[in-house]
């Protein structure tokens, strides 16, 4: 019974804070253009504590290998920018370090990184920082039929 209950905590922990991806309508997701650190962000493991640099990067055209893309990060709540991320209306970045913007997300908001130049715009991500515990839970403590008795 220890081990169930354990094994259910550990669930509920691990589900408190994820980051789910909208991709948009029609947009087919061929690669990953957010890397962190370097390396392909895991859309699965990255949440509210992620720590790293932020870079976007696109197939070089002229040749192999790719190219680092200039973009804009900013926090969305409300359909409202809460935090600009060092990327006002005239700055552009090259890279970021994402915990610096993440401090001043709540669940809830939206994490948009949106590529500068138009033609890059499939680029674009928008992380919707969400407590899955909730819709976790909701399975088991909402009832689908009223007419149920529970």
């Amino acid at each position: 019974m220890k081990r169930i209950k354990l094994s259910f905590v550990s669930i509920v922990f691990s589900t408190l804070f994820t980051v789910t991806i909208a991709a948009r309508e029609n947009e087919k997701i061929i690669y990953n253009p957010l890397l962190i650190d370097g390396q392909p962000i895991n859309y699965e493991q990255f949440s509210l504590s992620s720590k790293g640099v932020i870079t976007m990067i696109t197939e070089n055209t002229k040749g192999n290998g790719t190219m680092t893309i200039p973009f804009k990060v900013y926090l969305r709540r409300d359909n409202k920018i809460v935090y600009l991320g060092g990327s006002a209306s005239t700055n552009t970045l090259s890279e970021i370090e994402i915990s610096k913007v993440l401090k001043f997300a709540n669940l809830g908001d939206e994490l948009v990184i949106e590529p500068v130049d138009k033609k890059f715009q499939t680029s674009g991500r928008v992380f919707f920082l969400r407590n899955n515990l909730v819709k976790f839970m909701s399975k088991f403590l909402i009832s689908k039929n009223p007419q149920d008795g529970c």
